[in-house]
């Protein structure tokens, strides 16, 4: 689930995966080196670069030593560029050659410096000043307290720009943009930082197409702010978080801080439903998370939301539970939901709104297939049926067999089962998990079953992590280990096993095998 400082970039620049390309140190490094070798090769090399499709070139954590490798793939990059992000590396007087040479054949439309640290005399010359967009972002974080009083705060998100820009005309230890109030990932002089950004240019230069990013982060008792903020003033990838508050309405008079909202967290809160509406008009919002929140929802509630992609929910107790349903119905392009309650889920959608899980933490059955149940049926039921169903709710114990039929467990990738019993009847739960490649087992009494029971001995498994911690394991589980062509790690820890395990466990095909042997007077049976 993607947090503010996940976010941290993503105004910045674009990068679509296919037509993104990452150059860093050692991948580049290593093949400048392996190319330069012979001529042929090198040639062969530079006219298959050119074969990709590249329209975002991501250039990350270059060392001083090799940089060369660094100005070959700009040298030979013969592909228009449209945009070029410098992460987390120094600027040379040779880059910036080789930027003036080469930038005309590039012609990107932005250029994108982020928390580099500039060490040259030469300028960028006039002509791609003119012709190119730059963005500046240094790596700081600017944190501040006391600016808003608590109690208020609902009422003051329009005023935080005022309350920013009158910081500034005070003395410079309150001033929320002072030095002192900023912490950098580099160490520097004050006055290198000051002019970070005119090191690149010549003062009549600094025209509308350079942009200057700090990343703005207030944080009070009752609430955070947090966003990029531009030297212009303008708020951009605002993330808000609401803690211990009686939340009633949300309305925000200022427009460019409402379409610049993308994140909402709410902790420890009370949430009335003309609070929920007024959150789900907020048409930029991306990310919404409710932890350890009341909700009040009636029968008559109505919501609508198209751009929440991320949906964390966290409830207090069972009722605010079964509203979990509501809220998800509601929100219409949903790609990724983090639930946990009495257990973990990590719900994966994709773009044709077809929903599954991906990774599952286990710990009590009854909860978790009430939700999967209501989840394979969303799409069939209105929001109104969902909220009178799940008032009718009753729990039931169900075994692992019945949890695992269900489709939305087809294609889970992570599992664990945590402080469980498995019995007889569970036996084959795990057989058509075909996708599954990381699965802990963890503090399970298994009841005249064996761990490899769980799955179908016929069948061949993609995993590649087991993690077994205070397990029974018997020589017919090692066996079943032992065929896991895939397995790359496995770890027991604490762990009751024969004598004889490495007659079974090949560890030839493995990269870590972890064993701790560890008795205990009362053991499994």
């Amino acid at each position: 689930m993607p947090t503010f400082h996940q976010y941290i970039y993503e105004m910045l620049y674009n990068g679509e995966d296919g037509d993104l390309w990452i150059l860093n140190d050692e991948n580049s490094s290593f093949i400048f080196q392996k190319v330069s070798e012979n001529l042929k090769c090198k040639n062969l090399f530079i006219l298959l670069l050119n074969t990709f499709n590249i329209k975002y070139l991501h250039i990350y954590n270059f060392k001083e030593k090799n940089e060369n490798a660094l100005y070959f793939f700009l040298q030979n990059i013969k592909k228009k560029i449209e945009e070029i992000v410098f992460y987390k590396l120094s600027i040379y007087d040779k880059l910036i050659i080789s930027l003036n040479n080469f930038l005309n054949i590039l012609d990107p439309k932005k250029i994108i410096f982020l928390d580099t640290y500039i060490k040259q005399d030469l300028k960028i010359t006039e002509h791609l000043i003119i012709l190119n967009e730059y963005i500046f972002f240094d790596g700081c974080m600017i944190y501040d307290i006391n600016k808003i009083k608590n109690e208020n705060i609902i009422l003051k998100i329009d005023s935080v720009k005022d309350i920013i820009m009158n910081s500034q005309q005070g003395e410079e230890e309150t001033q929320i943009f002072s030095m002192k109030n900023t912490n950098r990932w580099y160490e520097n002089t004050d006055e290198k930082v000051k002019n970070l950004y005119s090191n690149l240019f010549e003062m009549n230069q600094i025209e509308e197409n350079v942009k200057i990013f700090e990343s703005l982060n207030l944080t009070y008792e009752f609430c955070g702010f947090g966003c990029f903020y531009e030297s212009n003033g303008d708020f951009h990838n605002i993330s808000i978080t609401l803690n211990k508050l009686k939340l009633k309405q949300f309305l925000i008079k200022d427009m460019q801080i409402e379409k610049n909202i993308k994140e909402i967290i709410i902790k420890d809160s009370e949430i009335d439903p003309n609070f929920l509406k007024d959150i789900f008009n907020i048409t930029e919002l991306e990310s919404l998370t409710i932890n350890n929140s009341e909700l009040f929802i009636g029968n008559d509630i109505k919501l609508n939301n198209k751009s929440v992609k991320y949906f964390s929910f966290s409830p207090k107790n069972d009722k605010n539970c079964r509203y979990f349903f509501v809220l998800v119905a509601f929100m219409k392009n949903l790609r990724e939901i983090y639930l946990k309650f009495y257990n973990e889920i990590v719900f994966i959608s994709s773009y044709t709104q077809i929903m599954y899980i991906e990774e599952l933490i286990v710990q009590k059955n009854e909860f978790l297939v009430y939700f999967i149940d209501y989840f394979e049926m969303r799409f069939n039921l209105n929001s109104k049926s969902i909220l009178n169903s799940i008032l009718d709710f009753n729990r039931v114990e169900v075994s692992l067999n019945q949890l695992f039929e269900k489709n939305l467990l087809k294609r889970i990738y992570k599992l664990t089962l945590e402080d469980m019993i498995v019995y007889k009847k569970d036996s084959g739960a795990f057989r058509n998990l075909s996708n599954l490649k990381n699965l802990k087992i963890s503090e399970i009494y298994l009841s005249n079953i064996y761990f490899s029971e769980l799955f179908c001995n016929s069948k061949e498994y993609k995993i590649e992590k087991l993690y077994f911690y205070e397990i029974s394991i018997k020589e017919i589980d090692l066996e079943f280990i032992s065929r896991l062509r895939k397995l790359k790690d496995l770890i027991f820890y604490a762990c009751y096993i024969p004598k004889n395990a490495s007659f079974y466990t090949k560890i030839s095909f493995l990269n870590e095998i972890y064993l701790e042997i560890w008795y205990k007077k009362n053991s499994y049976s």
